[in-house]
């Protein structure tokens, strides 16, 4: 079995001509490659993961959740998975004030 950290991202970040916000890839050094990111919420928020000293790993978009088919929004990646010394995360990042997605 593959570790979340050292998979591929179930789908690649959107970058286009004339978009609004900024997607590139950090240099982790905690994973020892580069990890993507959407938005400058997300850059910031991944280097500050890339310097805790708690966190073990990190991995952009690593996985697919399946929602009920009642929901309009049918499936869901999260932003990121973090694995830290005493547990796992998952963590879907947003700047203060955007209406969530998720009940």
């Amino acid at each position: 079995m593959v570790p979340f950290e050292n998979a591929l991202p179930i789908r690649r970040p959107a970058a286009f001509k004339g978009q609004h916000n900024f997607a590139g890839l950090w240099w982790c050094a905690t994973n020892q490659r580069h990890v993507g990111f959407e938005s400058w919420c997300e850059r910031d928020n991944l280097m500050s993961l890339d310097f805790d000293p708690n966190v073990t790993g990190i991995a952009s978009q690593p996985f697919r959740i399946a929602l009920s088919t009642s929901l309009p929004q049918r499936s869901h990646v999260p932003d990121y998975f973090i694995r830290l010394a005493d547990r796992n995360l998952s963590r879907r990042l947003r700047p203060a004030g955007v209406r969530r997605l998720l009940p």
